[in-house]
């Protein structure tokens, strides 16, 4: 079981993509930090670990009240894989999920825990 805490500005995946004045549409400078940064801490936790079957995960958000945790799921799941803790987030089989509210403009917090399920 791997556990990491991360805790910053979460972006998730609704404002992902921008557009540049000659219509390219990129990924945002927000949402690739905190991919990466939330990558690290869990590659940070994760002391060499890989695992090959299905995965459990478990995710603790406290953000803003009013924030949704549906678009925070996508970057989250894509920060395990970058992580190189899975190969691929298709390998996910049972996710969980609580938000807990924090007041607006406080940093959000966010705590992932990783587990081989036998499936």
């Amino acid at each position: 079981m791997i556990t990491a805490k991360w805790t910053g500005r979460a972006t998730g995946s609704n404002r992902r993509l921008e557009t540049n004045r000659y219509g390219h549409i990129y990924s945002s400078k927000a949402y690739k930090g905190f991919k990466k940064g939330l990558a690290w801490a869990i590659a940070s936790a994760r002391h060499h670990a890989i695992y090959l079957g299905h995965v459990r995960v478990d995710i603790d958000y406290l953000i803003a009240a009013a924030r949704d945790i549906d678009s925070l799921t996508k970057p989250v799941l894509d920060a395990i894989q970058l992580s190189g803790l899975i190969r691929n987030d298709n390998m996910v089989v049972k996710l969980y999920q609580r938000k807990r509210a924090k007041a607006r403009g406080a940093e959000d917090e966010i705590e992932v825990t990783v587990r081989e399920v036998a499936e």
